[in-house]
């Protein structure tokens, strides 16, 4: 098998936020991060697994890599099967099976960045921050000219509202990959998160630049366009969204929120049941679709039991810390005419101090309906009649 070829199945293997849009564009690395080279009785089922993690058919993936395991490897080449592995349960949501896979791969090979890369990514999707960001730190200790352990700790600094470190470690990642548009848009979503709209808006619009399929880029940006009153802008964007093809399930994810925002509901409803599909642990999907559920304008579309369920599974999933999530949680009490609850958890949300002042006022509203017993619903600013 192609050594070069080879190392680029390895960096689809490794993308951190695969959802957020662009192929990355990730230098070349060898197995494990070490040089290593496949043995060759399995280097035909390893490509054969690599274009399935590539076409996103995680289930084939993981037989073919089941396949190469039985077919008993050396220990290096087994610990960059058990880290593709892992990669392939993460984005399938089965983060128990990731967590067994990424530990064996380790233990196999412990310079191999890519399994503790896959092993920070479980723990951060399972609240256990602080585990993350050591993984991280140990994978740009073993590889420091990559991106990727940058790119895993900015994105670990998000989830515990630190922002400002958070856009430091986007920034270090960019220096290193200044092609891949999926920084970009990360970086963005901090300064989103502190009120610096003007560079988020500068920052999707780069990302725009290198890759114009990046549905996340366009959708972002046309719900910060709304905010400024720029409505023709955002109507185009949101648009250009629309007609992008997904690549995966947070492809789908902002594709829905860009029909939901154009006030087309049974759109945003099909994308967001892909989206569930795809990935029906990741914690911001989970979210999204709560929102959706508890706050579409048109009943028929709204269900309240269910938009709680998924609500409290990804408050649980950040240990009840995300002000965003918790905000969704409210929304969805109050669906279902529970609102002693939504006062609760809206309250909660305001008084996580990350939250900036932009949010914040948004969110007392929502309070203030609450306390007059009337539920949140999310009003199109383009749909007609």
């Amino acid at each position: 098998m192609n050594a070069n070829l080879l190392a680029r199945l390895i960096a689809l293997a490794s993308l951190i936020l695969s959802a957020i849009g662009a192929a990355a564009s990730e230098p070349t690395v060898p197995l494990g991060g070490q040089g290593n080279s496949i043995e060759p009785k399995v280097a035909s089922v390893m490509k054969q697994a690599g274009s399935a993690l590539n076409g996103k058919e995680y289930d084939l993936a993981i037989s073919r890599l089941t396949a190469a395991l039985r077919m008993k490897p050396n220990a290096n080449t087994a610990s960059a099967i058990y880290a593709w592995r892992a990669d392939a349960y993460i984005h399938k949501g089965e983060l128990s099976k990731a967590m067994d896979d990424a530990n064996e791969a380790i233990r196999l090979n412990p310079h191999s960045y890519d399994a503790y890369l896959q092993r920070g990514i479980v723990y951060r999707r399972t609240g256990n921050l602080d585990k993350a960001i050591s993984d991280f730190d140990t994978v740009i200790r073993l590889n420091p000219s990559s991106s990727l352990g940058y790119q895993g700790r900015a994105v670990v600094y998000n989830y515990k509202g630190d922002y400002q470190r958070s856009i430091r470690e986007s920034t270090e990642a960019i220096r290193r990959n200044p092609r891949d548009a999926r920084l970009y848009v990360n970086r963005a979503f901090d300064y989103e998160s502190i009120g610096n709209f003007d560079k988020a808006i500068a920052d999707y619009t780069k990302a725009i630049g290198l890759d114009t399929a990046d549905i996340a880029a366009y959708s972002r940006r046309a719900y910060l366009y709304v905010q400024f009153g720029n409505l023709n802008q955002a109507s185009a964007d949101y648009d250009r969204a629309i007609r992008c093809i997904p690549r995966d399930a947070y492809g789908y994810m902002f594709r829905a929120k860009a029909y939901f925002a154009k006030g087309n509901y049974n759109g945003a409803a099909s994308d967001f049941a892909k989206t569930a599909q795809l990935s029906s642990n990741d914690d911001k999907v989970l979210d999204s679709l709560a929102r959706f559920k508890a706050t579409c304008p048109d009943s028929s579309f709204r269900n309240g039991k269910e938009a709680l369920e998924v609500a409290t599974k990804a408050c649980e999933l950040t240990k009840w810390k995300d002000p965003s999530y918790l905000d969704s949680l409210a929304a969805a009490y109050a669906e279902t005419g529970d609102f002693d609850q939504a006062i609760k958890y809206q309250g909660q949300a305001l008084n996580i101090k990350s939250v900036h002042p932009f949010w914040r006022q948004e969110m007392q509203e929502r309070l203030e309906l609450y306390r007059r017993h009337q539920p949140y619903r999310e009003e199109s600013k383009f749909r007609k009649g």
